[in-house]
Order: C-alpha cells, then structure tokens, then sequence
C-alpha cells in the first residue's frame, strides 16, 4: 500500500472513535426470544454490557478503516501481503499482551 502524499499523522488525532455512533438494536429480538422462553432478563442484564464492548469495538475498528483509507492510496495488496502484515500486527498484540502483565505483576508484587 502507498501511502499517500498529503497523509500527516497530525491527521490521526482527529480521527477518534467518539466521533463514530455505534449502537445495536437488538430490543425486537430479546422481546422476541424472552416471549418464547429463550432468554431470561437475567441474561439480558448479563449480555447487555458485552454488547457494550461490540460497539465499542465497532466504533474504534471504523475509525481505524476511516484512517486507512485517507492514509493508503488503495487496498491493492496480494493476499501474501495482507497475510504478512497480519501477522507482523499480531506479534505486536503478542507484545503489548506481555508488556501488560509485566505491568500487571509490578503493580501487585508478583504473579
């Protein structure tokens, strides 16, 4: 991917995932579902705050789709080149994973 010639990183900050709303209606099938016995509020009350972390999630990875196509000049990569890059970002995740349970054993005194 080329990135493009006017693309500043001053950009990025901008583009943050509060500027995006995400929200999943899903009252008609839990009113559904709790009428034929499928669902309980019980575990309405515990899906709720996971659906939560689904729009944020959906929030954050729209704004990261918005910064890829003002920063790249296309998607034209071989499925080689997507692959690898994956790769590549999830040895990163790998990293930031480690990086927080070191922090994690720090700030509690061990494991």
């Amino acid at each position: 991917m080329t990135v493009r010639s006017d693309w500043s990183e001053n950009k990025r900050i901008f583009l943050t995932p509060d500027l995006v709303n995400v929200e999943i209606q899903f009252t008609s099938l839990f009113d559904t579902l709790v009428a034929r016995g499928e669902i309980t509020q019980a575990d309405i009350r515990r899906l709720v705050p996971k659906i939560r972390l689904v729009e944020a999630s959906a929030a954050r990875r729209a704004v990261a789709m918005l910064k890829g196509t003002l920063k790249y000049t296309d998607e034209n990569n071989t499925v080689d080149q997507w692959f690898d890059h994956m790769v590549d970002e999830l040895d990163d995740q790998s990293n930031y994973m480690d990086l927080l349970q070191q922090k994690r054993l720090e700030d509690t005194d061990g494991p």
